[in-house]
This record gives structure tokens, sequence and C-alpha cells, in this order.
């Protein structure tokens, strides 16, 4: 019995080894993929920093094309197109006045539209320049912060599992020494009553055969044998015991077993909705590249239980949900951005029709490839479109 009960303490520390050693290479997996999103983090910003830089450059040399002055009146303009002979003096005074008129107009536009470029120059600038230093403060953080942080928590999970790979080893030496059978040469009890036997027969052997004597000896005998089997029988019921104590530790294992085999699979079943998770949130992320870092999707959403919404699709803006800001201007926004964004994607170049202008300031419409119609609201008397 004490020898079970050793084996079965070490059998337990092994097996808690063995649970310990499986839960930190489950963590270190789900840790390594924590690191290799964080990565491609970095990544991706690098690339959306490159591109706003170049997209600065570009717009910091951009100048607004030179000043074309309406052509000057020719001669022909000055003659009566009826009947060829030069206009009077007053219709030519008239025609000079009215060209000058148009002159100055034509100067007046041109420098009107010449400061709405700029000032939409200077606005896309402003942006690009903030969204630049956002994305230079995000990449520090997951190259200084986040970074390193599971670089060490994989390091310390790694010494963590070198540690109960030790454990275990000791545990299975310590296993490995102990005796598979008990020795009953210890047995101070048994060895008496055999040394007790052995002496009987001895003095039987020497003494006189007569019938008497013998069959005196042969009560003693069988005295002795009924005393000797007692001790067997009570050896073979401790054996017997010592069976069903066995029994009863190998059920309690297949129980404990069935019992771990429970929890491993409802520990697999956590693994596989933290997986699931995972899935989703990289595929947030490589959704979410190709929207410029505004606009984001939003997939899943947590539930007051703690569990996760799959069937979940919300667009959002600047960290906002379209359909819950108030800021038509920034609702409309994002909706330009996610029909250029899908485009891009798709690889198409499809007239875009903005309506309500007015709710958006010009520098923040996005660049874009495709023709772009804006529709919005004046104060000018009549229609009036424009070209740029």
């Amino acid at each position: 019995a004490k020898l079970i009960e050793q084996k079965r303490k070490i059998r337990e520390r092994i097996d808690e080894a063995e649970i310990r050693i499986r839960q930190i290479v489950n963590e270190a997996g789900m840790t390594d993929l924590d690191m290799r999103r964080v990565e491609r983090n970095i990544v991706r910003k690098k690339d959306e920093k490159a591109k706003l830089l170049e997209e600065w450059k570009t717009l910091n040399v951009a100048e607004y094309p030179e000043y074309v002055s309406l052509p000057q009146l020719s001669e022909n303009d000055l003659i009566c197109p009826t009947c060829g002979q030069a206009l009077p003096d007053a219709v030519k005074t008239e025609k000079l006045v009215e060209y000058e008129e148009n002159s100055r107009k034509h100067r007046k536009a041109y420098e009107y539209d010449k400061a709405i470029w700029e000032e939409e120059r200077k606005g896309k600038m402003n942006v690009i320049a903030e969204k630049g230093i956002a994305l230079k403060t995000e990449i520090t953080e997951l190259e200084t912060v986040n970074l390193p942080e599971i670089q060490r928590n994989i390091q310390a999970l790694w010494d963590k599992k070198v540690m109960a790979n030790q454990e275990k080893n000791v545990a299975t030496e310590e296993l490995n020494a102990l005796p598979e059978q008990v020795d009953m040469s210890e047995n101070q009890e048994y060895e008496a009553f055999c040394a007790e036997i052995a002496k009987k027969e001895e003095a039987l052997s020497t003494m006189n055969t007569g019938a008497d004597y013998r069959a005196t000896l042969k009560i003693k005998k069988e005295e002795l044998q009924a005393e000797l089997d007692s001790v067997k029988a009570k050896i073979n019921k401790v054996a017997r015991n010592v069976e069903l104590e066995e029994r009863l530790e190998v059920l309690r294992q297949e129980k404990a077993q069935r019992e771990q085999a429970k929890a491993n699979c409802e520990k697999i079943l956590v693994l596989l909705e933290e997986l699931d998770k995972k899935k989703n949130e990289l595929m947030v992320d490589d959704i979410n590249r190709h929207f410029g870092g505004r606009v984001t999707w939003d997939l899943f959403a947590f539930a007051k239980n703690g569990g996760y919404k799959k069937d979940y699709c919300e667009p959002c803006i600047d960290g906002y949900l379209v359909r819950d800001t108030a800021n038509h201007g920034r609702k409309i926004e994002a909706m330009l951005i996610i029909a250029l964004t899908i485009q891009n994607i798709v690889g198409i170049q499809a007239p875009v029709i903005l309506d309500d202008g007015e709710s958006l300031d010009p520098w923040r419409i996005p660049k874009c490839k495709s023709q772009l119609i804006v529709i919005r609201r004046t104060d000018d008397k009549e229609l009036r479109f424009e070209v740029s």
C-alpha cells in the first residue's frame, strides 16, 4: 500500500507537469500569433507612412497653372460683320470697355480659384502631416513597447516549459527507482513463523518414531500449520486488499483522466473560440489596410457574457460608427472613401456622384483617379458648373 501511494503521488506530479507543458505550448502559440500580427501592423503602417510622405512631397511641389489673359481685340472685332465697315467710335469704345471688364473678371476669377486651390492644398498637406505623425507614434509604440513585451512573454513561457520538463524528468527518475513489487523478506512476523516451522520440522526429524510421540507431534504440527494458514490467510487478505486498492487507484486514475479529457475538450473549445477571434482580428486588419486608416470595419463585437458576435459588419470613421455619427459631413466622407476604395480593390474607375457636397470641406474630398461629380448648394442665383 505504501509503494502504491508513492507511485500515485509521483504519477500525479508527472501528470501535472505534462498539463503545464501543454498549456505553455498553447499559450506560446497564441503569443506567437500576436507577435506576427504586430509585425504585420508595423510593416503596413510603415508602408502607409511612406505613401503619405510621397503624397505630401507631390503636393508640396505642386503649382497652380499660370494665368492666361483673354485674347486681345483684333481689327476684325472692330469691323461690322454685316457690312464690313468700321464700327462707330461709340461702339468701339463700348467694346473696349466691355473687354476691360471681362479681363478684370477673368483675372479676379483666376485669383479666386488659385486661392481656393492653395487653401485645399495646404489643408490636404496638414491632414497628411497629422496622419504621418500619428502613424509614427503608433509604429514607435509597436516597436518599443508591444513587440518587446510579446518577446519577453514568449521567453518567459519557454523558461516555464524548461522548468516543467525538469520537474517531469525528476519525477520520472524517482518513479523508475521504485521497485515493481514489495520485498516481504523484512516482514518480521512472516519470518518468525517460517523460522519456527523450520525449527519444529528439524526437531521432529530427530525425535523417536513412537506412535504416541508422532501423534503428539502431528497434533502440534497441525496446530502450527493452522497458525501458519491463518498467517497466510492474513497475508492473502492483505494482498487482496492491495489488489482492490490498486483497482480502486486504477479507477480513480481513469476517472481523473476522463475529467482531464473533459477539461482538455473545454480548453480546446475555448482555444478554438480564441483562434476564431484572432482570425477575425487578422481579417479586420487585412480589410482595414485598404481604407487608408480613417475608415475601418467592425466585423464582430463583444457581448455582455464575454462572447463575441460573428455576423456583424459596421463601417466606422475616425473611431465612430457611421450610422451613429451626428456629423453629416463625416458620414458623406466615409461613404465616398468606401466607394473609391472598393473601386481600387476591384480595379475599376467608374464616375462617382457626391451629393450634399456643401456638407463637406473641399480639402476633405479624397484624391481619386475616377471622375468625381460634386453637387453642392451655393448662394448663386444661377446654376453654375465648375470643372477642375
